[in-house]
């Protein structure tokens, strides 16, 4: 099947493109960034730059989608981070034919991703949190217990979010215009559930144990005591898609809280897919009427090794059947894109600076 990826940031489109490929499908990616990691990748058909307005604003999106489909004849569209998650799910209503894909309505997409309306959902719906509470700009701060966190309603991937220890802590923090969400600061474990959803019930999911942002992942054999958690706020929300819900397991009483939730791709996808959960291909296949065939799950703890000689040589001793083995081939088996995400991972100043993605260029334009 031809696929439409559509990238507003760096961080989820390589593996967005891995999962897809990973399952057969030939994948043109749409990109706003200059040479993003995923355009350097075997795996990518086509890679075009387009403006950033034209992947995040639902209009202009379904004027280029409706350009675009009879030319490029690609059956389906997948968003692979949050900016374009919501800009496809709205502009779908501008569109005369189906995106192919599952997407929750725009607005709430809104609310599950804002921190704090999605505490309020909680709060509704009486699942288990953390005590929290919206601080409004202009608004005295009550009498709180410290320490405790405060957090950037909209802030993704652990950007905005602020470990408080005292009231002037607090209010170093407060700027105007800038609602805070005040939260209890957990002590214990991060778990995560990714589900993906259709008409408010669970089609496939999987637990995941460990370190966020691309770090060290323990993939669990089922949800446990997990399950009724989910399975109730999927069904009272009606969700589609594929969703990934942030939880905490209290050290004191070993109490399972949700904290928030990401109603998109995430950072550990690669991991996933390897342990025999491929989201996004399962995504197109429900979004097509197929049935899932679920694959035997391969549970363990996931890392990315890179590309190092100590990483070959702990191949080498550990064998190829282990989690960290089957990471390490999947960068062998794309080593430009692998190379390229480490760089951006490791470049001093990255996110500030364009030099990563100027040498990417570079070395683009030589080897093509």
């Amino acid at each position: 099947m031809k696929i439409l990826l559509l990238v507003s940031s760096h961080p989820f489109g390589l593996s967005a493109l891995r999962a897809l490929a990973r399952a057969g499908h030939e994948v043109h990616v749409w990109g706003a960034q200059v040479c993003p990691d995923a355009a350097l990748s075997r795996h990518c058909a086509s890679y075009r730059r387009v403006e950033p307005a034209t992947l995040t604003r639902p209009l202009a999106l379904a004027r280029a989608l409706t350009r675009a489909r009879a030319r490029l004849g690609f059956a389906a569209v997948v968003p692979a981070d949050m900016a374009t998650t919501w800009a496809l799910s709205e502009a779908r209503e501008q569109l005369a034919w189906e995106v192919g894909y599952p997407l929750a309505p725009a607005d709430l997409l809104r609310r599950l991703d804002n921190k704090a309306s999605f505490s309020a959902l909680l709060e509704e719906l009486r699942l288990p949190q953390p005590w929290f509470r919206l601080l409004r700009c202009g608004e005295p701060a009550p009498a709180l217990a410290f320490p405790l966190l405060a957090k950037d309603p909209w802030g993704e991937g652990s950007k905005g979010v602020y470990p408080v220890a005292s009231p002037a802590g607090l209010d170093a923090l407060r700027r105007p215009g800038r609602p805070l969400l005040l939260q209890e600061l957990v002590e214990g474990e991060d778990e995560d559930v990714v589900v993906l959803a259709q008409g408010g019930r669970i089609a496939a999911a999987l637990r995941q144990r460990g370190r966020a942002n691309g770090g060290v992942k323990q993939v669990l054999a089922d949800l446990a005591d997990a399950a009724p958690l989910v399975e109730r706020l999927v069904s009272a929300l009606r969700l589609e898609g594929v969703l990934q819900f942030d939880l905490r397991r209290r050290a004191s009483d070993g109490r399972l809280l949700f904290i928030e939730c990401n109603p998109r791709l995430w950072g550990t996808l690669d991991y996933a897919v390897l342990a025999g959960r491929n989201f996004p291909a399962m995504a197109l296949s429900l979004a097509a009427g197929e049935e899932l065939r679920l694959p035997p799950l391969r549970p363990g703890r996931y890392r990315d090794p890179g590309l190092g000689l100590a990483s070959l040589a702990s191949l080498w001793s550990e064998g190829s059947g282990t989690p960290q083995a089957r990471c390490q081939a999947a960068n062998l088996a794309d080593p430009l894109a692998a190379f390229a995400r480490r760089l951006r991972l490791e470049a001093v100043g990255a996110r500030e600076s364009r030099l990563p993605d100027l040498c990417l260029s570079a070395l683009r334009s030589v080897l093509t």
